[in-house]
């Protein structure tokens, strides 16, 4: 198989010192707001942009303004080096690179005067950050050039390179962010506890309501979205006091700022102020993480800085292993993320139409523990359902450890450490108590005569990497040769989707304009095709796949939702 290698230009491309040099020196005679905006500016464009070679000659060419011909010279003749290899794809500017250097240049925040432009010294000095930035990215990637020739050998190269960043390398649908937000808001205003969860989040961002939360974020990014090139530096008069009070909280303090593998400053702050009404986005996908996935942590953190209580333990940050302590991800998964977004969602699905369908808290008084956490029958077809609201240790995704990574991935979806069973075991608990007729109890059905999709949804962009569900799936076709399950019904391989994909074609599905089996089936289809790439694609690009035929764009419950949090604000 022939890979397409995506080929960057990195420090030692151009410059022979890489090792005895300091990106703080380079930095140290750069004003740091002018390194920030000029950095920032080539993130946002290329936010939803970087696969354009195009674009990324380009930009290529704009900062060469400055540089000395010799080293413009060195840059061109590597790019046409890469534009005569096969299966090569030059690369100049990209989201990590960018991020590292954003990174650098917080760390090593100065306060020297902004200009109105670079100096030629100054902009080479920048660049040589940027390649430097870059350069320690790609020496982390390991890859000599070996011949690839199966689908795991392909994942050991891939998944270690892609995991850390691939939230950061994927278009974020801003959409799906908000509709899953007011779900959450309007959750938490009919929830005794959560009620006063959302008064102290509300009063630690300044602010009078949710609803001014979301269309504050909603104003903000989609006003990025309406030019060709985008604005990376936002400007309010100084009457929108409230909107500015707000977004100092989001604003980066550079003199306690930490640089970390997983970006979590700048994920945390996304926002730099240049002046008083002056606001620079660090990164737009960070920016619409603060929309949902966000709100989590921004929970968790007002709620253990005023100690507040979760069953006599305090709520000590996003997650706590101290005894006495709890952290709010699983006061989230206990109380709301299953119960009130994975089964609306599911019951809108399968819920009005000739299916049998169970939640697994209907299950319950039927099977006792073990129940799947949704249960849906459509003639002969049975799909059973593993909702997995589960992170992957930052530590590990950064590791670069295939291995590591592969265990910890285990570790969510097979069994963890104390041997308890999860996802795919928990599945494979279900069939096994399909063929036992224990589901007769609640679905007279001949269950020898079904046709069984195991399938996990999963909330965290982390899992739409491509291999991950090709090695679950391994492991799960190798648990149920070994009970020997399949001689007695018929069992379809394992389908990874995370929600976002259900919410998104919500609308589709309920009116049987597209299909879950046809989906999965078409799935299956393509990954049996010899192309290694085919092989370990994902169950979500292949149902986006089947919906780019319809005539579709949002759910329309966003748009109903959305008029009604208008209306209510104003």
């Amino acid at each position: 198989m022939n890979l397409q290698i995506e080929t960057n230009i990195a420090y030692k491309d151009l410059f022979q010192d890489f090792d005895s040099t300091s990106i703080s020196d380079l930095l140290r005679e750069i004003p740091s707001k002018n390194a920030l905006e000029i950095t920032c500016h080539f993130l946002a464009q290329i936010h939803t942009k970087e696969k354009d070679t195009s674009r990324q000659l380009h930009y290529l060419r704009q900062w060469l303004t400055k540089i000395p011909i010799e080293i413009q010279t060195e840059c061109n003749a590597f790019v046409e080096r890469i534009s005569k290899k096969k299966n090569a794809k030059f690369n100049f500017l990209n989201n990590v690179s960018l991020l590292i250097l954003v990174e650098h240049i917080i760390a090593n925040f100065n306060e020297l005067e902004i200009q109105e432009s670079l100096s030629a010294e100054q902009e080479l000095k920048l660049l040589k950050s940027y390649l430097f930035s870059s350069q320690t990215w790609i020496d982390k990637q390991k890859f000599n050039g070996e011949k690839i020739t199966k689908p795991e050998e392909l994942i050991k190269l891939l998944l270690p390179i892609q995991l850390p960043y691939v939230e950061i390398l994927e278009f974020k649908d801003f959409r799906l962010q908000f509709l899953k937000a007011i779900n959450f808001f309007k959750f938490c205003e009919s929830h005794e506890l959560f009620s006063n969860y959302l008064k102290i989040f509300l009063e630690s961002n300044n602010l009078k309501s949710w609803q001014e939360y979301l269309i504050n974020l909603l104003n903000l990014y989609t006003s990025k979205l309406v030019n060709e090139t985008i604005p990376s530096i936002e400007v309010f008069q100084e009457t929108h006091t409230e909107v500015t009070n707000w977004l100092n909280t989001l604003c980066v303090d550079t003199g306690s700022f930490m640089s970390s593998n997983d970006f979590l400053g700048i994920r945390e702050k996304p926002l730099f102020r240049f002046d008083d009404n002056k606001y620079l986005y660090l990164n737009l996908n960070f920016f619409i993480d603060k929309i949902f996935q966000g709100i989590q942590f921004d929970f968790a953190s007002a709620l253990a800085k005023n100690e507040i209580e979760y069953n006599g333990k305090v709520i000590a940050g996003y997650v706590s292993n101290e005894k006495g302590k709890v952290g709010f991800k699983s006061i989230w998964g206990e109380v709301y993320s299953e119960n009130h977004l994975l089964y609306p969602t599911l019951d809108y699905i399968f819920g009005n139409k000739k299916y049998i369908c169970y939640s697994g808290e209907n299950m319950k008084e039927h099977l006792g523990d073990g129940e799947p956490d949704y249960y849906v029958r459509d003639n002969a077809k049975i799909y059973l359902f593993e909702y997995k609201d589960v992170l992957l240790n930052a530590s590990i995704k950064h590791s670069y450890d295939y291995e590591q990574i592969e265990k910890e991935i285990f570790k969510k979806f097979v069994s963890n450490q104390h041997g308890d069973d999860k996802g795919i075991s928990q599945l494979i608990n279900s069939i096994s108590d399909i063929i036992e007729n224990k589901y007769n109890s609640f679905d007279n059905f001949d269950f020898t005569k079904a046709i069984i999709y195991s399938i996990i949804i999963y909330n965290h962009f982390d899992f739409n990497s491509p291999g991950i569900n090709y090695i679950l799936n391994k492991k799960f076709r190798e648990i149920v040769n070994e009970k020997g399950l399949e001689k007695k019904v018929e069992i379809k391989n394992l389908s990874l989707i995370d929600l976002d994909s259900f919410i998104k074609f919500q609308d589709l599905f309920n009116k049987k304009k597209m299909t879950l089996n046809h989906c999965l089936n078409e799935h299956f289809k393509f990954t049996s095709k010899p192309d290694l790439f085919e092989k370990i694609s994902t169950v979500n690009q292949n149902m986006h796949f089947v919906a780019s035929k319809l005539k579709y764009d949002s759910p329309e419950l966003l748009e109903s939702e959305l008029k009604k949090m208008i209306i209510n604000f104003c």
